[in-house]
Protein backbone atom coordinates (compact mmCIF):
# COMPACT_ATOMS: atom_id res chain seq x y z
CA UNK A 1 0.00 0.00 0.00
CA UNK A 2 1.46 3.18 -1.14
CA UNK A 3 2.01 5.87 2.04
CA UNK A 4 4.24 8.76 0.84
CA UNK A 5 5.53 10.13 -2.29
CA UNK A 6 6.74 13.26 -1.95
CA UNK A 7 7.27 15.71 -4.67
CA UNK A 8 10.19 16.73 -3.00
CA UNK A 9 12.18 13.82 -2.62
CA UNK A 10 10.83 11.66 -5.19
CA UNK A 11 12.04 11.53 -9.10
CA UNK A 12 9.40 12.24 -11.10
CA UNK A 13 10.40 15.00 -13.61
CA UNK A 14 11.18 14.20 -16.77
CA UNK A 15 14.76 16.10 -18.10
CA UNK A 16 17.17 15.97 -20.86
CA UNK A 17 21.06 16.41 -20.37
CA UNK A 18 23.32 17.80 -22.96
CA UNK A 19 23.95 14.31 -23.95
CA UNK A 20 20.50 13.40 -24.79
CA UNK A 21 20.05 11.16 -21.76
CA UNK A 22 16.40 11.51 -20.31
CA UNK A 23 16.01 10.65 -16.28
CA UNK A 24 13.46 11.23 -13.68
CA UNK A 25 14.31 13.97 -10.48
CA UNK A 26 12.93 15.53 -7.94
CA UNK A 27 11.64 19.13 -7.01
CA UNK A 28 15.02 19.14 -5.00
CA UNK A 29 17.06 17.63 -7.89
CA UNK A 30 15.62 19.78 -10.47
CA UNK A 31 16.56 23.10 -8.31
CA UNK A 32 19.88 22.05 -7.24
CA UNK A 33 21.32 20.75 -10.54
CA UNK A 34 19.05 22.55 -13.29
CA UNK A 35 22.30 23.77 -14.74
CA UNK A 36 22.95 19.85 -15.79
CA UNK A 37 19.98 19.45 -18.00
CA UNK A 38 19.35 20.96 -20.88
CA UNK A 39 15.84 21.31 -21.19
CA UNK A 40 12.27 19.34 -19.49
CA UNK A 41 11.55 16.54 -21.53
CA UNK A 42 8.01 15.31 -20.70
CA UNK A 43 5.79 12.82 -22.52
CA UNK A 44 4.25 15.87 -24.16
CA UNK A 45 5.15 19.20 -24.84
CA UNK A 46 1.99 20.76 -22.71
CA UNK A 47 2.90 18.40 -19.87
CA UNK A 48 6.43 20.77 -20.05
CA UNK A 49 5.23 23.90 -20.12
CA UNK A 50 2.96 22.35 -17.35
CA UNK A 51 5.73 21.43 -15.45
CA UNK A 52 7.30 24.63 -16.35
CA UNK A 53 5.19 27.22 -14.79
CA UNK A 54 5.28 25.16 -11.34
CA UNK A 55 8.57 25.42 -10.88
CA UNK A 56 8.40 29.12 -12.06
CA UNK A 57 5.40 29.22 -9.43
CA UNK A 58 7.41 28.01 -6.51
CA UNK A 59 10.93 30.33 -7.22
CA UNK A 60 8.25 32.95 -7.69
CA UNK A 61 6.70 32.31 -3.93
CA UNK A 62 10.09 31.82 -2.51
CA UNK A 63 11.53 35.17 -3.29
CA UNK A 64 10.64 38.01 -1.55
CA UNK A 65 8.18 40.12 -3.74
CA UNK A 66 7.64 43.46 -1.96
CA UNK A 67 10.82 44.57 -3.37
CA UNK A 68 11.45 47.68 -6.13
CA UNK A 69 11.24 46.70 -9.68
CA UNK A 70 14.73 48.25 -10.00
CA UNK A 71 15.83 45.73 -6.82
CA UNK A 72 13.87 42.57 -8.39
CA UNK A 73 15.88 43.17 -11.59
CA UNK A 74 19.28 43.53 -9.98
CA UNK A 75 18.63 40.64 -7.78
CA UNK A 76 17.81 38.88 -11.47
CA UNK A 77 21.13 40.26 -12.67
CA UNK A 78 23.09 38.29 -10.20
CA UNK A 79 21.14 35.54 -10.41
CA UNK A 80 21.53 36.02 -14.33
CA UNK A 81 25.76 36.86 -14.07
CA UNK A 82 26.38 33.78 -12.07
CA UNK A 83 23.55 31.43 -13.83
CA UNK A 84 22.56 30.23 -10.72
CA UNK A 85 18.94 30.26 -9.06
CA UNK A 86 18.12 31.18 -5.19
CA UNK A 87 18.07 27.97 -4.70
CA UNK A 88 18.76 28.93 -0.80
CA UNK A 89 15.09 30.19 -0.96
CA UNK A 90 13.84 27.90 -3.00
CA UNK A 91 14.97 25.12 0.07
CA UNK A 92 13.23 27.35 2.70
CA UNK A 93 10.14 27.72 0.88
CA UNK A 94 10.18 23.48 0.74
CA UNK A 95 10.91 23.14 4.00
CA UNK A 96 7.87 25.66 4.99
CA UNK A 97 5.11 23.64 2.63
CA UNK A 98 6.87 19.95 2.35
CA UNK A 99 3.63 17.95 3.62
CA UNK A 100 1.77 20.02 1.30
CA UNK A 101 3.61 18.12 -1.88
CA UNK A 102 2.95 14.16 -0.80
CA UNK A 103 1.10 13.12 -3.96
CA UNK A 104 -0.55 10.29 -1.18
CA UNK A 105 -1.12 12.40 2.07
CA UNK A 106 -5.15 11.24 2.80
CA UNK A 107 -6.14 14.65 4.06
CA UNK A 108 -4.22 17.41 1.04
CA UNK A 109 -2.57 15.00 -1.27
CA UNK A 110 -1.01 17.39 -3.78
CA UNK A 111 -2.80 19.47 -6.15
CA UNK A 112 -6.34 16.81 -5.26
CA UNK A 113 -8.98 16.71 -2.43
CA UNK A 114 -8.46 14.20 0.26
CA UNK A 115 -11.82 11.53 0.75
CA UNK A 116 -12.54 13.01 -2.49
CA UNK A 117 -15.76 10.77 -3.57
CA UNK A 118 -18.40 10.36 -6.66
CA UNK A 119 -21.89 9.91 -5.94
CA UNK A 120 -22.46 6.84 -8.09
CA UNK A 121 -19.40 5.33 -6.31
CA UNK A 122 -17.84 4.77 -9.64
CA UNK A 123 -14.25 6.60 -10.69
CA UNK A 124 -13.46 8.86 -14.08
CA UNK A 125 -10.62 6.01 -15.68
CA UNK A 126 -6.81 6.77 -16.09
CA UNK A 127 -7.68 7.54 -19.71
CA UNK A 128 -9.77 10.88 -18.75
CA UNK A 129 -6.19 11.91 -16.91
CA UNK A 130 -3.91 11.20 -20.16
CA UNK A 131 -4.19 14.29 -22.85
CA UNK A 132 -5.52 11.96 -25.96
CA UNK A 133 -3.79 13.71 -28.36
CA UNK A 134 -4.17 12.64 -31.92
CA UNK A 135 -1.76 11.71 -34.58
CA UNK A 136 0.05 9.76 -32.69
CA UNK A 137 1.44 12.35 -30.36
CA UNK A 138 0.29 10.64 -26.63
CA UNK A 139 3.05 8.56 -24.99
CA UNK A 140 0.39 6.17 -24.40
CA UNK A 141 -1.01 5.21 -28.01
CA UNK A 142 0.59 2.26 -27.83
CA UNK A 143 -0.81 0.88 -24.79
CA UNK A 144 -4.62 1.11 -25.54
CA UNK A 145 -5.70 4.43 -23.48
CA UNK A 146 -8.91 2.57 -23.61
CA UNK A 147 -8.03 -0.58 -21.31
CA UNK A 148 -4.78 1.33 -19.36
CA UNK A 149 -4.78 -0.43 -15.88
CA UNK A 150 -2.35 1.37 -14.21
CA UNK A 151 0.12 4.57 -13.94
CA UNK A 152 3.66 4.73 -12.15
CA UNK A 153 3.51 7.55 -9.49
CA UNK A 154 5.54 9.87 -11.59
CA UNK A 155 3.69 9.86 -14.14
CA UNK A 156 0.56 10.58 -12.62
CA UNK A 157 2.51 13.19 -11.19
CA UNK A 158 3.03 14.56 -14.15
CA UNK A 159 -0.24 13.76 -15.68
CA UNK A 160 -1.61 15.20 -12.33
CA UNK A 161 -0.39 18.42 -12.92
CA UNK A 162 -0.86 18.42 -16.99
CA UNK A 163 -4.57 18.08 -16.35
CA UNK A 164 -4.99 20.84 -13.74
CA UNK A 165 -3.32 22.96 -16.70
CA UNK A 166 -4.90 21.53 -19.79
CA UNK A 167 -8.08 19.10 -19.30
CA UNK A 168 -10.74 19.45 -21.69
CA UNK A 169 -14.00 20.56 -21.15
CA UNK A 170 -17.27 18.33 -20.79
CA UNK A 171 -19.28 16.73 -18.59
CA UNK A 172 -17.46 15.52 -15.23
CA UNK A 173 -18.32 12.66 -12.69
CA UNK A 174 -20.90 14.34 -10.16
CA UNK A 175 -19.08 14.17 -6.43
CA UNK A 176 -20.01 14.18 -2.73
CA UNK A 177 -20.20 17.53 -1.33
CA UNK A 178 -20.12 19.58 -4.11
CA UNK A 179 -23.29 21.84 -4.73
CA UNK A 180 -23.11 22.11 -8.17
CA UNK A 181 -23.23 18.44 -8.96
CA UNK A 182 -26.77 17.79 -10.74
CA UNK A 183 -27.92 14.25 -11.16
CA UNK A 184 -24.92 12.68 -10.42
CA UNK A 185 -22.93 14.95 -13.27
CA UNK A 186 -20.58 17.60 -12.99
CA UNK A 187 -21.40 20.21 -15.85
CA UNK A 188 -18.46 21.77 -18.25
CA UNK A 189 -17.08 24.68 -16.67
CA UNK A 190 -14.35 25.30 -19.72
CA UNK A 191 -10.84 23.63 -20.11
CA UNK A 192 -8.06 24.04 -17.64
CA UNK A 193 -6.90 28.00 -17.18
CA UNK A 194 -3.46 27.08 -18.80
CA UNK A 195 -5.22 25.10 -21.79
CA UNK A 196 -7.54 28.79 -22.84
CA UNK A 197 -3.80 29.98 -24.12
CA UNK A 198 -1.76 29.94 -26.52
CA UNK A 199 1.74 30.28 -24.29
CA UNK A 200 5.05 31.32 -25.59
CA UNK A 201 8.50 30.69 -23.45
CA UNK A 202 11.82 31.46 -24.15
CA UNK A 203 14.48 28.65 -23.95
CA UNK A 204 18.03 29.55 -23.09
CA UNK A 205 21.28 26.81 -23.31
CA UNK A 206 19.60 24.84 -19.80
CA UNK A 207 17.14 24.81 -17.62
CA UNK A 208 18.80 27.32 -15.25
CA UNK A 209 18.54 29.49 -18.03
CA UNK A 210 15.44 28.74 -18.87
CA UNK A 211 13.48 29.26 -15.77
CA UNK A 212 15.34 32.43 -15.17
CA UNK A 213 14.53 34.34 -18.54
CA UNK A 214 10.66 33.11 -17.65
CA UNK A 215 10.73 34.71 -14.63
CA UNK A 216 9.30 38.29 -15.33
CA UNK A 217 10.35 39.98 -12.03
CA UNK A 218 8.28 42.85 -12.67
CA UNK A 219 5.25 40.89 -12.65
CA UNK A 220 5.48 39.31 -9.44
CA UNK A 221 2.13 39.98 -6.98
CA UNK A 222 2.48 40.91 -3.67
CA UNK A 223 -0.71 39.47 -3.03
CA UNK A 224 0.12 36.18 -4.51
CA UNK A 225 -0.97 32.63 -3.41
CA UNK A 226 -0.91 29.44 -4.47
CA UNK A 227 -3.15 26.42 -3.76
CA UNK A 228 -0.89 24.30 -1.31
CA UNK A 229 -0.36 27.40 0.76
CA UNK A 230 -4.35 27.57 1.55
CA UNK A 231 -6.55 25.19 3.29
CA UNK A 232 -7.03 22.00 1.61
CA UNK A 233 -9.75 22.13 -0.71
CA UNK A 234 -12.96 20.49 -0.79
CA UNK A 235 -15.10 19.31 -2.99
CA UNK A 236 -16.66 22.18 -5.59
CA UNK A 237 -15.70 25.43 -6.32
CA UNK A 238 -13.87 27.52 -3.99
CA UNK A 239 -15.77 30.29 -2.76
CA UNK A 240 -13.22 32.08 -0.46
CA UNK A 241 -11.21 32.36 -3.42
CA UNK A 242 -12.51 32.76 -6.43
CA UNK A 243 -9.86 33.97 -9.10
CA UNK A 244 -6.43 34.02 -9.39
CA UNK A 245 -4.16 36.86 -7.27
CA UNK A 246 -1.24 36.84 -8.87
CA UNK A 247 0.78 34.91 -11.53
CA UNK A 248 2.17 32.03 -9.38
CA UNK A 249 -1.69 31.66 -8.41
CA UNK A 250 -2.91 31.59 -12.03
CA UNK A 251 0.45 29.00 -13.20
CA UNK A 252 -1.11 26.32 -10.72
CA UNK A 253 -4.58 27.28 -11.17
CA UNK A 254 -7.28 24.07 -10.14
CA UNK A 255 -9.32 24.34 -12.84
CA UNK A 256 -10.44 20.31 -11.44
CA UNK A 257 -11.15 18.81 -8.09
CA UNK A 258 -9.21 15.29 -8.37
CA UNK A 259 -8.28 12.12 -6.55
CA UNK A 260 -5.45 9.26 -7.52
CA UNK A 261 -7.08 6.31 -6.48
CA UNK A 262 -3.61 4.15 -5.39
CA UNK A 263 -3.26 0.47 -5.48
CA UNK A 264 -0.02 -1.81 -5.14
CA UNK A 265 2.48 1.14 -5.58
CA UNK A 266 0.75 1.90 -8.62
CA UNK A 267 -2.19 4.26 -9.42
CA UNK A 268 -4.94 2.23 -10.31
CA UNK A 269 -7.67 5.10 -11.47
CA UNK A 270 -8.93 8.91 -10.43
CA UNK A 271 -11.25 10.67 -9.87
CA UNK A 272 -11.98 14.04 -12.04
CA UNK A 273 -14.26 16.56 -11.34
CA UNK A 274 -14.95 20.34 -12.29
CA UNK A 275 -12.89 22.55 -9.65
CA UNK A 276 -12.87 26.66 -9.56
CA UNK A 277 -14.24 28.30 -13.05
CA UNK A 278 -12.18 31.52 -13.76
CA UNK A 279 -12.81 33.78 -16.95
CA UNK A 280 -10.08 34.13 -18.06
CA UNK A 281 -10.64 37.43 -19.92
CA UNK A 282 -8.51 40.68 -19.04
CA UNK A 283 -6.41 38.61 -17.29
CA UNK A 284 -3.32 40.03 -18.71
CA UNK A 285 -1.64 41.72 -15.86
CA UNK A 286 -1.26 37.95 -14.23
CA UNK A 287 -0.21 36.11 -17.28
CA UNK A 288 3.06 36.66 -18.79
CA UNK A 289 3.13 33.93 -21.25
CA UNK A 290 0.17 34.79 -23.55
CA UNK A 291 -0.24 38.00 -25.76
CA UNK A 292 -4.10 39.00 -25.93
CA UNK A 293 -6.57 40.10 -28.24
CA UNK A 294 -9.89 42.05 -28.32
CA UNK A 295 -12.81 39.30 -27.60
CA UNK A 296 -15.11 39.71 -30.74
CA UNK A 297 -18.09 41.99 -30.29
CA UNK A 298 -17.55 42.24 -26.62
CA UNK A 299 -15.47 46.39 -25.65
CA UNK A 300 -13.15 46.67 -23.15
CA UNK A 301 -12.63 42.41 -23.14
CA UNK A 302 -9.80 40.87 -23.88
CA UNK A 303 -8.97 37.27 -24.17
CA UNK A 304 -5.59 35.00 -25.33
CA UNK A 305 -4.32 34.82 -28.60
CA UNK A 306 -4.24 30.65 -29.45
CA UNK A 307 -2.05 28.77 -31.74
CA UNK A 308 -2.86 26.43 -34.81
CA UNK A 309 -1.03 23.22 -35.22
CA UNK A 310 -1.86 23.69 -39.16
CA UNK A 311 0.48 26.91 -38.86
CA UNK A 312 4.00 27.43 -38.61
CA UNK A 313 4.80 29.60 -35.91
CA UNK A 314 6.74 32.00 -37.90
CA UNK A 315 3.51 32.45 -39.81
CA UNK A 316 1.79 34.30 -37.06
CA UNK A 317 5.19 35.30 -35.05
CA UNK A 318 4.79 39.38 -35.49
CA UNK A 319 1.72 39.96 -33.34
CA UNK A 320 3.78 38.07 -30.52
CA UNK A 321 6.43 40.08 -30.70
CA UNK A 322 5.30 43.38 -31.38
CA UNK A 323 5.51 45.95 -28.72
CA UNK A 324 4.11 49.51 -30.33
CA UNK A 325 1.52 51.39 -31.05
CA UNK A 326 -0.14 48.05 -32.79
CA UNK A 327 -0.57 46.18 -29.30
CA UNK A 328 1.45 47.88 -26.25
CA UNK A 329 2.38 46.24 -23.09
CA UNK A 330 -0.64 47.38 -21.09
CA UNK A 331 -3.49 48.08 -22.93
CA UNK A 332 -4.39 49.24 -26.58
CA UNK A 333 -7.48 48.86 -29.16
CA UNK A 334 -5.50 46.39 -30.88
CA UNK A 335 -4.60 43.92 -28.06
CA UNK A 336 -2.78 43.30 -25.27
CA UNK A 337 1.60 42.32 -26.33
CA UNK A 338 3.73 39.15 -24.78
CA UNK A 339 4.48 40.29 -21.71
CA UNK A 340 7.91 38.17 -22.11
CA UNK A 341 9.06 40.38 -24.77
CA UNK A 342 8.64 43.77 -22.61
CA UNK A 343 10.32 41.78 -20.40
CA UNK A 344 13.91 40.62 -22.67
CA UNK A 345 13.78 44.15 -23.58
CA UNK A 346 14.21 45.18 -20.31
CA UNK A 347 16.74 42.90 -19.39
CA UNK A 348 18.83 43.84 -22.60
CA UNK A 349 18.07 48.09 -21.44
CA UNK A 350 19.84 47.52 -18.48
CA UNK A 351 22.86 45.82 -19.99
CA UNK A 352 21.81 41.58 -18.34
CA UNK A 353 21.25 40.35 -21.97
CA UNK A 354 24.08 40.82 -24.23
CA UNK A 355 24.46 41.78 -27.92
CA UNK A 356 24.69 38.17 -29.33
CA UNK A 357 22.61 36.15 -26.60
CA UNK A 358 20.13 34.00 -28.40
CA UNK A 359 17.12 31.90 -27.10
CA UNK A 360 14.89 29.52 -28.80
CA UNK A 361 11.46 30.90 -28.84
CA UNK A 362 8.69 28.12 -28.19
CA UNK A 363 4.82 27.94 -28.60
CA UNK A 364 2.96 25.33 -26.92
CA UNK A 365 -0.69 24.72 -26.00
CA UNK A 366 -3.20 22.01 -27.34
CA UNK A 367 -6.00 22.72 -29.70
CA UNK A 368 -9.60 21.80 -28.65
CA UNK A 369 -12.96 20.63 -30.88
CA UNK A 370 -15.37 23.58 -30.76
CA UNK A 371 -18.22 24.44 -29.59
CA UNK A 372 -17.68 21.80 -26.58
CA UNK A 373 -13.86 21.64 -26.17
CA UNK A 374 -14.25 18.65 -24.79
CA UNK A 375 -12.21 17.00 -27.53
CA UNK A 376 -8.38 17.63 -27.89
CA UNK A 377 -7.64 17.80 -31.79
CA UNK A 378 -4.49 19.10 -32.02
CA UNK A 379 -0.96 19.66 -30.05
CA UNK A 380 1.32 23.26 -30.86
CA UNK A 381 4.77 22.81 -30.05
CA UNK A 382 7.43 25.05 -32.45
CA UNK A 383 10.41 26.74 -31.79
CA UNK A 384 12.69 29.27 -33.40
CA UNK A 385 16.23 30.06 -33.20
CA UNK A 386 16.23 34.21 -32.33
CA UNK A 387 18.80 36.23 -30.90
CA UNK A 388 17.23 38.77 -28.18
CA UNK A 389 18.79 41.91 -29.03
CA UNK A 390 16.77 41.75 -32.71
CA UNK A 391 13.20 40.43 -31.51
CA UNK A 392 12.88 42.99 -29.07
CA UNK A 393 13.95 46.08 -31.65
CA UNK A 394 10.94 47.23 -33.43
CA UNK A 395 12.45 47.90 -36.36
CA UNK A 396 13.80 44.13 -36.56
CA UNK A 397 10.25 43.28 -35.77
CA UNK A 398 8.94 45.55 -38.26
CA UNK A 399 11.06 43.68 -40.98
CA UNK A 400 9.88 40.01 -39.83
CA UNK A 401 6.20 41.47 -40.51
CA UNK A 402 6.80 42.32 -43.65
CA UNK A 403 8.66 39.40 -44.71
CA UNK A 404 5.87 36.48 -43.23
CA UNK A 405 3.31 38.99 -45.60
CA UNK A 406 5.77 38.68 -48.37
CA UNK A 407 5.10 34.59 -47.60
CA UNK A 408 1.73 34.81 -47.50
CA UNK A 409 1.43 36.79 -50.55
CA UNK A 410 3.26 34.48 -52.23
CA UNK A 411 1.46 31.64 -50.70
CA UNK A 412 -2.18 33.19 -51.95
CA UNK A 413 0.18 33.28 -55.48
CA UNK A 414 0.78 29.80 -55.78
CA UNK A 415 -2.90 28.98 -54.33
CA UNK A 416 -4.55 30.82 -56.99
CA UNK A 417 -2.68 28.86 -59.43
CA UNK A 418 -4.09 26.06 -58.62
CA UNK A 419 -7.56 27.30 -58.68
CA UNK A 420 -6.94 28.68 -61.98
CA UNK A 421 -5.15 25.08 -63.69
CA UNK A 422 -8.81 23.55 -62.58
CA UNK A 423 -10.51 26.35 -64.14
CA UNK A 424 -9.08 25.37 -67.36
CA UNK A 425 -9.20 21.82 -67.11
CA UNK A 426 -12.85 21.94 -66.75
CA UNK A 427 -13.29 20.99 -63.23
CA UNK A 428 -15.31 23.48 -62.68
CA UNK A 429 -16.93 26.60 -64.79
CA UNK A 430 -18.80 29.36 -61.57
CA UNK A 431 -16.37 29.48 -58.86
CA UNK A 432 -19.50 31.35 -56.65
CA UNK A 433 -20.88 27.73 -57.38
CA UNK A 434 -18.35 25.81 -56.64
CA UNK A 435 -16.27 27.40 -53.29
CA UNK A 436 -15.91 24.20 -52.00
CA UNK A 437 -13.82 23.30 -54.87
CA UNK A 438 -12.19 26.36 -55.12
CA UNK A 439 -11.47 27.03 -51.55
CA UNK A 440 -9.65 23.12 -51.62
CA UNK A 441 -7.78 24.20 -54.60
CA UNK A 442 -6.29 27.59 -53.33
CA UNK A 443 -5.99 25.94 -50.10
CA UNK A 444 -3.71 23.09 -51.26
CA UNK A 445 -1.48 25.52 -53.46
CA UNK A 446 -1.20 27.62 -50.76
CA UNK A 447 0.44 24.40 -48.23
CA UNK A 448 2.79 23.43 -50.92
CA UNK A 449 4.48 26.84 -50.70
CA UNK A 450 4.15 27.55 -47.45
CA UNK A 451 5.64 24.03 -46.72
CA UNK A 452 8.60 25.26 -49.42
CA UNK A 453 8.74 28.23 -47.37
CA UNK A 454 9.19 26.88 -43.96
CA UNK A 455 12.89 26.37 -43.13
CA UNK A 456 13.83 29.24 -45.86
CA UNK A 457 12.51 31.53 -43.24
CA UNK A 458 13.22 29.86 -40.23
CA UNK A 459 17.24 30.26 -41.70
CA UNK A 460 16.42 33.87 -42.58
CA UNK A 461 14.92 34.69 -39.09
CA UNK A 462 18.16 32.82 -36.95
CA UNK A 463 20.23 35.05 -39.10
CA UNK A 464 18.60 38.53 -37.90
CA UNK A 465 20.56 40.58 -35.81
CA UNK A 466 19.63 44.58 -34.34
CA UNK A 467 22.89 45.95 -36.51
CA UNK A 468 21.80 44.02 -39.51
CA UNK A 469 22.10 45.37 -42.88
CA UNK A 470 17.98 45.25 -43.18
CA UNK A 471 17.48 46.53 -47.07
CA UNK A 472 20.17 43.87 -47.86
CA UNK A 473 18.36 41.03 -45.79
CA UNK A 474 15.08 42.28 -47.64
CA UNK A 475 16.24 41.81 -50.85
CA UNK A 476 17.20 38.70 -50.26
CA UNK A 477 14.44 37.35 -48.82
CA UNK A 478 12.04 38.40 -51.47
CA UNK A 479 14.65 36.40 -53.92
CA UNK A 480 14.16 33.59 -51.99
CA UNK A 481 10.71 33.66 -52.05
CA UNK A 482 10.80 33.92 -55.75
CA UNK A 483 13.08 31.35 -56.30
CA UNK A 484 11.33 28.99 -54.04
CA UNK A 485 7.75 29.68 -55.45
CA UNK A 486 8.50 29.62 -58.77
CA UNK A 487 9.44 25.46 -58.76
CA UNK A 488 5.83 25.33 -57.18
CA UNK A 489 4.28 26.62 -59.43
CA UNK A 490 6.10 24.80 -61.74
CA UNK A 491 5.07 21.10 -60.27
CA UNK A 492 1.31 22.60 -60.13
CA UNK A 493 1.42 23.19 -63.79
CA UNK A 494 3.46 19.96 -65.00
CA UNK A 495 0.32 17.96 -62.25
CA UNK A 496 -2.50 19.71 -64.22
CA UNK A 497 -1.97 17.28 -66.91
CA UNK A 498 -2.88 17.22 -70.80
CA UNK A 499 -6.70 19.01 -70.59
CA UNK A 500 -4.95 22.44 -68.57
CA UNK A 501 -2.84 22.19 -71.26
CA UNK A 502 -5.41 22.18 -74.11
CA UNK A 503 -7.31 24.75 -72.00
CA UNK A 504 -10.64 26.15 -73.44
CA UNK A 505 -12.03 29.33 -74.75
CA UNK A 506 -14.00 31.07 -72.88
CA UNK A 507 -17.23 33.01 -74.04
CA UNK A 508 -18.20 36.82 -74.64
CA UNK A 509 -19.77 36.96 -70.80
CA UNK A 510 -17.51 34.52 -69.09
CA UNK A 511 -15.53 36.22 -65.89
CA UNK A 512 -12.00 36.11 -66.86
CA UNK A 513 -10.91 37.63 -70.19
CA UNK A 514 -13.70 37.73 -72.88
CA UNK A 515 -13.38 35.30 -75.62
CA UNK A 516 -9.38 34.60 -74.98
CA UNK A 517 -8.50 31.04 -74.97
CA UNK A 518 -6.73 30.24 -71.80
CA UNK A 519 -4.84 27.22 -70.51
CA UNK A 520 -1.94 26.18 -68.65
CA UNK A 521 0.57 28.82 -70.15
CA UNK A 522 -2.09 31.54 -69.71
CA UNK A 523 -2.06 30.32 -65.88
CA UNK A 524 1.75 30.65 -65.57
CA UNK A 525 1.67 33.89 -66.72
CA UNK A 526 -0.64 35.13 -64.67
CA UNK A 527 0.85 33.40 -61.89
CA UNK A 528 4.79 35.18 -62.84
CA UNK A 529 2.63 38.26 -62.50
CA UNK A 530 1.39 37.52 -58.98
CA UNK A 531 4.35 36.37 -57.59
CA UNK A 532 6.12 39.51 -58.72
CA UNK A 533 3.33 41.29 -57.06
CA UNK A 534 3.90 39.48 -54.24
CA UNK A 535 7.41 40.51 -53.83
CA UNK A 536 8.56 43.54 -55.57
CA UNK A 537 9.40 46.78 -54.00
CA UNK A 538 10.81 47.13 -50.48
CA UNK A 539 9.93 45.80 -46.96
CA UNK A 540 10.01 48.88 -44.77
CA UNK A 541 10.74 52.44 -46.49
CA UNK A 542 14.15 52.87 -46.36
CA UNK A 543 14.30 56.70 -45.38
CA UNK A 544 11.33 56.52 -42.69
CA UNK A 545 13.78 53.53 -41.04
CA UNK A 546 16.54 55.72 -41.05
CA UNK A 547 15.03 58.55 -39.41
CA UNK A 548 13.60 55.98 -36.89
CA UNK A 549 17.23 54.88 -36.03
CA UNK A 550 18.29 58.75 -35.97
Amino acid sequence: MTTTFNLWDEPWIRVRDAAGTVSEVSLTQVFGDSARYQTLAGDLGSQDVAILRLLLAIIMRSIDADASDDELIDQWGQWWTTRTLPTDDVYAYRDQYRDRFDLCDPDAPFMQVGGLESTSGNYSGLPKLIADVPDGASPFSMRENSSLESLSLPEAARWLVHCQAFDSSGIKTGMKRDASTKGGKSYPTGVGLTGAMGLVIAEGVNLTETLLLNLNMVMLAEHDSVVWERPPQKAGADMAHPVPTGPADLYCWTSRRMRLIFSNEHVSDVLIANGDKVDISNRMRLEPMSAWKPKSGKKDTFVPRTHSSSRQMWRGLAPLLTRGAQATVWGGKHGYALPLMAWLATLQERGLILPGDRISLRTLGLEYKFPERSVIVGLVDDSLNVEISAITDERVVATIAHAADVADAAAVAAGDLGKDLAFVAGQYTNPSANKKLVGMLRSQGRERAYADLDMAFRQWLAGLTNGSDMPALEEQWRDQVRSRIRPVGLGLCREAGERSARGRQLGINAAFMPGEPIDTAWCWNRFQQNLWKATEGTLINTTTADKEQS
